[in-house]
């Protein structure tokens, strides 16, 4: 097969699906502070505190961060299944790439059952909001192709049924490797537990189009630890899952990000003024605050083949502010490091 990959200049550049952007922050390098860790240096820094303060500074009317509004009648991709979270096919160092003039995607998808009696009501008619709110219990990993970024052509499951050791396969990160075409997909595995794990394929493409295939060995990289990010024993609501691995500019390890929740019981936070910030008054009521220990993970990769991970403190805590941080990832430009999450 011949192979020829194109790099987009930017995320901005290579965008045809979508974009869910709650908070941004910024730094010159996203480890910088690590220094003695067996793996990645001493890990003596503190993480960054998205306050209750930062929280209210987002204006959810402002167009230059904030996506479009999509009008009720926008074409949908399919009306077989549901799609929601999006991933590109992209390089380490974030850039967004196509195979042989071939976008590729893939989406946690979930088949609609307009004819299961569950999901009827009362008269007989098909509650699709119901189906939907039931999707992620039968979440999988599915991928589309396009040559117009705008037209996709549905290509199936990534891993075939009974791959992936758990019931659910949530959202991750897949990495083109190398110009033979090897593709590196990280996934969270999840129910019974949730799990950052990878498995490994290739893409094989047509004049006709794309086939991802091989994806037959998941490995399990990592669980939460209960030092640094709460488990299942700390509380059945943890969040843990969406790893994005990169390769730091600044010293060419390769590190992960990944949604996760403050370690500890649930409830025994403290939401103090730190956490708080310098918030305007009326908005220093605590409440049921100390319940949202939401946080952006850190992990840092033996060397570049990805097979072993050591977790790391995290990067971004948001303790008495926000319960998730999901899909975080890394855009580099101009020497600054954008760290994205939902």
């Amino acid at each position: 097969m011949a192979f020829e990959r194109k790099r987009y200049s930017s995320v901005a550049a290579a965008s045809q699906s979508y974009l869910k952007v709650s908070i941004m922050s910024t730094s010159s390098s996203a480890v910088s502070q690590l220094k003695n860790s067996p793996l990645a240096g001493n890990i003596n820094y503190e993480p960054t505190v998205w306050s209750r303060a930062d929280a209210l500074k987002v204006n959810e009317n402002d167009p230059t961060t904030t996506q479009p509004l999509v009008s009720a009648d926008f074409p949908v991709m399919s009306d077989t299944v549901f799609i929601w979270d999006t991933m590109p096919l992209r390089e380490l160092d974030g850039t967004v790439v196509s195979v042989n003039g071939w976008s590729v995607i893939l989406t946690l998808t979930a088949d609609r059952h307009p004819n299961d009696p569950q999901y009827l009501d009362a008269n007989g008619r098909y509650d699709i909001k119901r189906d939907w709110e039931d999707r992620h219990g039968r979440a999988r990993m599915c991928y589309w192709y396009s040559r117009t970024g705008k037209d996709w052509i549905f290509g199936g499951r990534v891993m075939a049924e009974g791959v992936s050791p758990t019931t659910r396969e949530w959202a991750g990160t897949p990495i083109l490797l190398n110009d033979k075409g090897d593709i590196d997909l990280y996934y969270t595995c999840v129910t019974p537990g949730a799990a950052i794990a990878k498995v490994r394929g290739r893409i094989v493409t047509s004049d006709q189009g794309v086939e991802l295939k091989d994806f037959t060995q998941v490995k399990k990289l990592f669980e939460a630890d209960g030092t640094y990010y709460q488990t299942e024993a700390q509380n059945s609501s943890w969040n843990f899952r969406d790893p994005s691995p990169f390769i730091d500019p600044n010293d060419g390890k390769l590190y992960m990000v990944f949604e996760g929740n403050v370690a500890g019981e649930r409830g025994s936070h403290t939401v103090g003024a730190a956490e708080l910030g310098p918030v305007p008054p009326g908005h220093e009521d605590v409440g049921g605050a100390r319940f949202q220990v939401g946080c952006i993970g850190l992990a840092v990769a033996k060397d570049l083949s990805g097979e072993e991970w050591e977790i790391l403190p995290p990067l971004v805590t948001a303790v008495g502010v926000n319960d998730q941080t999901e899909r975080p990832h890394y855009v580099f430009q101009d020497g600054k490091y954008y760290l994205f999450t939902i």
